[in-house]
């Protein structure tokens, strides 16, 4: 019946599908402040009841495709401060209610086209403090209930035409 775990300050490095298999009842988890460095495919697939997943100051690098796959109800995914370079297509799938993500301050200088295509009810989206220098026309295509969007910090010279194409 365990609906929140928290696992801040730990020695945690990886995340695999098997690692959370026994508490399938998770609705929020906390694993800030580990030493995660990747988030493998499935990883949630044994917690599909999750709401929210904090994993800020970590060593995130790699977000696995299809990482999120079985979170069909997850709100709010916070990973600021890792070390993620890039937003591939399939990093947010399976998470078809995702409202709030956080990217702030890490690494990031690529945004692939249609990464964020899966999270079609997204609002909040934090990009600040990253290496962007250029932001895809089609980023944010898909993105029609973004609301509040931070991109600050980052080294942007110009949008392209197109690029915020939703009203």
């Amino acid at each position: 019946k365990l609906e929140l775990l928290d696992l801040t300050g730990n020695k945690i490095t990886k995340l695999k599908s098997s690692t959370f298999k026994e508490v399938t009842s998770l609705k929020q988890l906390f694993l800030d402040e580990n030493e995660i460095e990747s988030v493998e495919t499935l990883a949630f697939s044994s917690n599909p009841k999750l709401q929210m997943i904090s994993m800020q100051e970590n060593k995130i690098s790699t977000l696995y495709r299809n990482a999120f796959e079985s979170c069909p109800q997850m709100m709010i995914l916070l990973l600021g401060n890792n070390s993620l370079t890039s937003i591939n297509r399939g990093a947010f799938e399976g998470m078809k209610n995702l409202q709030q993500l956080n990217l702030r301050n890490n690494e990031i200088n690529t945004i692939e086209d249609g990464a964020f295509d899966a999270v079609p009810k997204l609002t909040t989206l934090d990009m600040g403090q990253n290496d962007l220098t250029v932001i895809p026309e089609t980023a944010f295509t898909n993105l029609k209930k973004l609301f509040w969007l931070d991109l600050s910090y980052n080294g942007i010279e110009t949008f392209r035409t197109g690029t915020f194409p939703n009203k």
